[in-house]
């Protein structure tokens, strides 16, 4: 909430940088492994509907059944 927004001095800011880069460091790695899974989830539900030569209304019942799951 705003009204608990303040203003710091410049000493008591000493970490804060390095803290920033940390976490920005961290979301990076994590953010590129939710890319990857999701592009590997995705390839491998394309493929059983290509294998499977599903119309898309059988399809979609195949990733129904996936989130149940």
């Amino acid at each position: 909430m705003a009204e608990e927004n303040t203003w710091e001095k410049e000493e008591n800011l000493k970490n804060a940088k390095k803290l920033i880069e940390e976490y920005e460091d961290i979301y990076k790695e994590s953010a590129r492994r939710i890319r990857e899974d999701r592009r590997r989830e995705l390839l491998g539900r394309y493929t059983a509907k290509l294998l499977y030569g599903w119309d898309n209304r059988k399809f979609e019942e195949y990733l129904k059944k996936l989130e149940r799951n």
